[in-house]
């Protein structure tokens, strides 16, 4: 069975529209599938800014006519977010976050601002298209989450953007107080940890094991070079 998502591509622009499972075997027909779940997200493709749904209600399996309501979805009052800045802060804490977008409230009491599970204290002044909070510290390595909640309108849509914690190379406290490792140390990145390169050169490493992420510091002059030196690196389940 072929493992992976395959894309269907748009006409127009190139763009991914549409990606799914293809089964295929070795002899010609269909495949013969003992048993197969899906888990992912349906969706209804339109144009529309609303949309009205009826709404099915199922007892014990058996769908009931007693329900006769709608479900209206608007645009209007869907926040938006359009950009955050910076991507990448301290797990100390105290990063400024700068939240853009559209249909926020302007009462900052309605604003809630949760990053890995930890609040990001929204600011006392917001407007309908921008918000500011500060990180708190994040302790232990808990799953990554970006969520933006307003009261009587619910989470914002995200569209991709968020923000991640990071234990920065240079930063003493990534490595307990102690110095960055040195030649032919050895570094392992565990699940949940990001650590971000902001230096341009390392000493020659032994392995670096990388079941986290390992971020390397974005730069404006498109011939900047670094160097990240190590005789063997291993992505297990990780990025780089």
């Amino acid at each position: 069975m072929h493992e992976g998502w395959n894309y269907m591509r748009f006409d127009d622009d190139e763009q991914p529209k549409y990606r799914f499972y293809r089964f295929s075997g070795a002899k010609k027909g269909s495949c013969i599938i003992n048993e197969i779940k899906f888990n992912g997200i349906e969706t209804m493709e339109t144009e529309d800014d609303d949309i009205s749904c009826t709404a099915d209600l199922f007892l014990a399996g058996v769908k009931s006519t007693d329900l006769t309501y709608s479900v209206d979805y608007k645009k209007s009052l869907t926040p938006l977010i359009s950009e955050v800045s910076p991507k990448y802060g301290t797990v100390v804490g105290g990063t400024t976050l700068t939240i853009k977008g559209t249909g926020f409230p302007t009462d900052p009491s309605k604003a809630k601002v949760t990053i890995d599970g930890f609040d990001c204290v929204v600011g006392k002044v917001i407007t309908a298209t921008e918000l500011t909070c500060v990180t708190g510290k994040r302790p232990g390595l808990p799953k990554e989450s970006f969520n933006v909640f307003f009261t009587d309108q619910g989470l914002a849509s995200n569209a991709g953007n968020g923000f991640k914690y990071v234990s920065v190379w240079s930063d003493d406290t990534t490595w307990g107080n102690e110095f960055a490792p040195l030649e032919m140390e050895s570094i392992y990145i565990p699940p949940g940890m990001n650590l971000y390169m902001d230096i341009d050169k390392t000493p020659e490493l032994n392995a670096v094991i990388v079941e986290g992420s390992l971020i390397f510091e974005p730069d404006s002059d498109p011939m900047h070079q670094r160097s990240f030196d190590a005789r063997y690196i291993f992505i297990r389940n990780g990025t780089m």
